[in-house]
């Protein structure tokens, strides 16, 4: 009898694991869905030329309505890191966002550069002066925007899937995940001074490591 629930205990934690992340996804691409629209309508009340507010051709959405979507569709991934890191599917769904967005920010600096590469001033880009007026451009903050999400939350996998290998309790992890996805570097080196304690031999001993694999 003791056995069965020793084994009954890890299937109703993975069950537990499952719904969590059922009703995480669920929010997250209601969310999302409704995103577009509500931004539709606002975009709608306001005026002047539509079409120049696409910041790519072939979608017909502004810019405002882009960085809803980037920042509602990034959540679950930041959720699984936060509350589901041992996961199978933590690893992949993370890894989907972080392609989804750097294929994003490959069409918007496209969309930017192919524009202005001919007129652009690259010498000014060694001012802040310079970087501030290449930042002016709406799509320039938006594929800015995309390229700091990808590398924080590709940085931020690396933490979970680090710590698993090395043993270090994710609780321990949770302040870098944290610090990188709001403040970027911040996270690093939490990260950083976190692993550099757990790898001392007065807190951590080879017995005693429990490590995951994904």
């Amino acid at each position: 009898r003791a056995a069965a629930l020793d084994i009954s205990a890890p299937a109703a934690n993975d069950d537990k694991k499952q719904l969590l992340f059922k009703i995480a996804v669920g929010v997250g691409v209601a969310a999302l869905a409704l995103a577009f629209p509500c931004a539709s309508l606002a975009a709608a009340k306001a005026k002047g030329a539509a079409a120049a507010a696409y910041p790519i051709s072939f979608l017909p959405y502004t810019h405002n309505q882009i960085l809803h979507a980037v920042n509602l569709g990034s959540l679950p991934a930041w959720f699984s890191l936060l509350v589901l890191p041992r996961w199978h599917m933590t690893k992949k769904i993370t890894a989907a966002v972080a392609v989804a967005y750097s294929v994003l920010y490959v069409a918007l600096a496209y969309a930017l550069f192919s524009e202005s590469i001919l007129s652009m001033d690259y010498s000014s880009l060694s001012t802040t002066q310079g970087l501030s007026k290449a930042f002016s451009d709406s799509t320039s903050v938006l594929a800015g925007w995309a390229h700091f999400i990808v590398f924080d939350l590709w940085t931020a996998r690396y933490f979970v899937l680090d710590s698993g290998r090395s043993g270090i309790p994710h609780l321990a992890v949770v302040p870098a995940i944290l610090g990188c996805m709001f403040f970027g570097p911040v996270g690093l080196l939490t990260y950083l001074a976190v692993k550099k304690v757990s790898e001392s031999r007065f807190l951590q001993s080879a017995t005693s490591t429990k490590t995951f694999n994904f």
